[in-house]
């Protein structure tokens, strides 16, 4: 293959590796394909795809199964309806990305006499057509989880389209099959007084975008049942946050997102379902499977305390997190108390409008985002570095101490079971319902020894994921410097020593860490710089220093540096704080 010297820079050749002999520098490999033209998105995209191994496409005998199954059920049978409870009268609507159309799961409110307000969580029956072992059972395993490339690439589903998007998806206005859990609360909303787990036939009345959930809950739409219907979900799942951040659980995870409190209503009745789900079959079978995390090392926790823990009373999620653990200052740690946070600057500006019109929540919401006050934010993503990671695993009675515990949740005996359209892991959990609910308590529908396969299988898919997200992050971002290279960008600096800084960008929260590391050695500074405390409390800064050579063929010569003595004015400050804007810490916490 011939390439000219003028088009090597657009070009990427596919290669097989065949070996690597000893002693030679290079390995061998053969040349399968070529990808040509100059960097774009759907180039990337096909590449990653290719290192990470993904198709989009099922094979044959997997869509031709797909097409039986879809003449077969074109209409669900009379005979399953009555099997299960008709919930179709009842108001239920969906909150999902504007252009999603695979939707797991729907929402309810029902008045229950005067005293109770039964919330319906609804999770699509994905296992009513995807049975064990069958052929797209088996492709489901395989793929593990669906892929959601950035900038509205074709998405890479776990399921195949049909029943993705149709057959098993609660979309508006269609009856379909799911499996719901009911929560009773009291009069005063604050606690479940009871929950029941059932299979349900139901129909959605309404799907709403994020974006459209928000408005309505900020009171921009007209009353109506669906607006009522989510005013008193989002009132209730406020609620539930508030105990939960009260007994120190916490997302892994900032909640970057337009649509904050949409986000919240779905997010808490899922954790809830979840958590309700998990316990349930733990009381049924002896060997379930849980999404576990073990909490950091004890360790790297004191020094982030250490670090961290003055500025950790002045986040609202932080301070829950720091009540955990009942953090008192670690022995040698010097706890000067903060004097000042940093706002950004544009939003202190915006808090001040909001605060002469009445915008009580948008203000709230300003302060309460970790992301717009830099120090808050570095203590936030360090918090998180110290985590990890979240896995399936089996949890067995023979060993219940084991596999019980999500320590970013603060929760026990926690599944996954709301997302069986995306993820391999809810199929398997929804078989265990099933058999809950078929009192086959003896009979499992998966033996400890399949569910523990399971669990390492699907540990490296999700990995996977993990690492086809960042990278698609990190792809849209050098695309997006290469066609606007004048843009200006805010990164936050989480972590500082005498060799590099590190820093985190907030709009892409997912790009590798070793990719935003910065190096003094190749930032061409005229000495190396020393690390300093700084005057609040667990502050560092270090000052670095240039000495260019500036020439001006306009202004009369100057005397070379020889003949004239260096003064301060020779010396340009770059002020760090300069998009910025500081508030006395007493005012930070009145407003939050």
């Amino acid at each position: 293959m011939k390439i000219e010297a003028k088009y090597k820079d657009d070009i990427i050749l596919l290669v097989r590796y065949l070996k690597w002999k000893p002693f030679h520098v290079f390995p061998l490999g053969v040349a399968v394909g070529v990808l040509k033209g100059s960097a774009s998105l759907e180039r990337e995209m096909r590449l990653l795809m290719i290192q990470h191994d993904l198709v989009k496409t099922f094979p044959t005998h997997v869509a031709d199964r797909v097409k039986a199954l879809s003449k077969k059920h074109k209409k669900i049978p009379a005979r399953e309806i009555k099997k299960r409870l008709d919930y179709r009268g009842v108001v239920t609507l969906t909150i999902d990305s504007a252009d999603t159309r695979d939707i797991d799961d729907a929402l309810s409110v029902e008045e229950i006499g005067d005293d109770i307000t039964r919330i319906g969580v609804h999770i699509a029956d994905v296992t009513y057509f995807v049975k064990k072992d069958d052929l797209i059972d088996k492709e489901a395993r395989a793929r593990g989880v669906s892929f959601y490339p950035p900038h509205d690439q074709p998405r890479i589903f776990m399921l195949p389209d049909e029943l993705t998007t149709s057959m098993c998806s609660l979309v508006e206005g269609e009856d379909r099959l799911a499996l719901s859990v009911f929560f009773d609360f009291d009069k005063k909303l604050n606690k479940v007084s009871k929950h029941t787990i059932k299979r349900t036939v139901v129909k959605s009345k309404q799907k709403l975008s994020y974006e459209e959930a928000e408005d309505i809950l900020c009171g921009t739409g007209l009353p109506n049942e669906i607006s009522n219907t989510l005013k008193k979900l989002h009132h209730i799942a406020s609620k539930i946050q508030a105990q939960r951040l009260k007994e120190g659980s916490a997302f892994n995870q900032f909640q970057d997102n337009g649509a904050p409190m949409a986000h919240v209503t779905v997010e808490e009745f899922m954790i809830l379902a979840n958590v309700t789900i998990g316990r349930s079959l733990g009381e049924s079978f002896q060997h379930v499977l849980l999404l576990v995390q073990d909490p950091p090392v004890d360790s790297a926790l004191q020094m982030w305390q250490k670090e961290f823990n003055q500025v950790a009373k002045h986040s609202t999620t932080l301070k829950n997190y720091r009540r955990k653990y009942d953090t008192n200052a670690p022995p040698g740690s010097k706890q000067r108390q903060l004097a000042t946070l940093h706002l950004r600057e544009a939003l202190w500006k915006k808090a001040l409008e909001l605060s002469r019109n009445g915008g009580g929540q948008e203000l709230l919401e300003i302060f309460s985002r970790e992301q717009h006050a830099p120090l808050i934010y570095s203590a936030h993503w360090n918090l998180i570095e110290l985590q990890r990671p979240t896995r399936p695993a089996c949890s067995s009675a023979a060993n219940p101490s084991q596999y019980k515990e999500h320590h970013g949740l603060n929760l026990t005996d926690y599944t996954w079971f709301t997302s069986p359209i995306r993820r391999y892991v809810d199929i398997v959990v929804h078989r265990f319902v099933h058999a809950m609910l078929d009192k086959a308590d003896d009979t499992p529908p998966y033996s400890q020894e399949e569910l523990e396969e399971i669990c390492k299988e699907m540990n490296a898919l999700h990995r996977k994921a993990k690492k086809f997200h960042g990278a698609c992050e990190l792809m849209q971002f050098c695309l997006q410097l290469k066609e606007n290279t004048t843009s200006t960008i805010l990164p936050i600096v989480t972590a500082l020593d005498d060799s590099f800084i590190q820093l985190r960008l907030p709009c892409c929260k997912d790009i590798p860490s070793r990719h935003l590391r910065l190096r003094f050695g190749s930032m061409g500074l005229n000495q190396r710089p020393s690390l300093e405390q700084g005057t609040g409390a667990h502050v560092k800064f270090c000052p670095l220093e240039w000495k260019k050579k500036l020439y001006d063929r306009v202004a009369v010569p100057k005397p070379p540096d020889g003949e004239r003595q260096q003064s301060a004015q020779d010396w340009h400050d770059v002020n760090p704080n300069q998009f910025l804007t500081p508030l006395p810490i007493r005012v930070w916490d009145d407003i939050i």
